[in-house]
């Protein structure tokens, strides 16, 4: 009967321990993260300031933004899901250019690739260089590509976790941010 005790004493420990990495998980993500789900209900958050390089030397704020529409994209030229969703968001920054400003948050390369690979794309919306992951960490990034939609008044409305899977779902996320599509 002690054996038996024993097991069931293990076991219980065990599922704690699973209970609380689980909780630990869902913690760390802040409420207003949506993956791939356009009718989640998003809190209004505001956005954190942050100032990094873009790829010309020149120091961007987000603050710089005030009064406009952002979408920053977290990406990487390494990660594949990246790379097949810039062309859409190139699209997008053409298509609304006096509403909506994407800035592309680079994570942790070097600003001779980046430069190469944004001219290879043609791509012309703002690269920020983010080194270290610092915003990042910041806007509590869990996995490349990121997007976080931020309306003009500078308040977070949606996240999208991974690439899009289609235009439909970026246009859901713009209508958040006061962008009819």
């Amino acid at each position: 009967m002690q054996g038996k005790t024993n097991v069931f004493h293990v076991m219980g420990w065990i599922a704690l321990v699973a209970v609380a990495a689980i909780a630990a998980m869902l913690l760390r993500t802040p409420p207003t993260v949506s993956v791939a789900n356009p009718t989640a209900t998003v809190q209004k958050n505001e956005a954190p300031d942050f100032a990094l390089q873009n790829l010309e030397g020149e120091t961007v704020r987000l603050s710089d933004y005030r009064g406009k529409a952002v979408v920053l994209n977290f990406w990487a030229t390494w990660c594949d899901a990246c790379v097949t969703e810039m062309p859409m968001l190139e699209e997008i920054a053409k298509k609304y250019p006096d509403q909506l400003v994407i800035l592309a948050l680079n994570r942790d390369e070097a600003r001779s690739d980046v430069i190469a690979f944004r001219d290879d794309a043609g791509l012309t919306f703002p690269i920020l260089l983010d080194a270290g992951g610092k915003v990042f960490d910041l806007y509590h990034g869990m996995g490349l590509p990121t997007s976080v939609f931020i309306d003009s008044d500078g308040m977070i409305r949606a996240v999208q976790i991974g690439a899009f899977p289609s235009i439909g779902l970026f246009d859901t996320y713009l209508k958040k941010i006061g962008i009819e599509p």
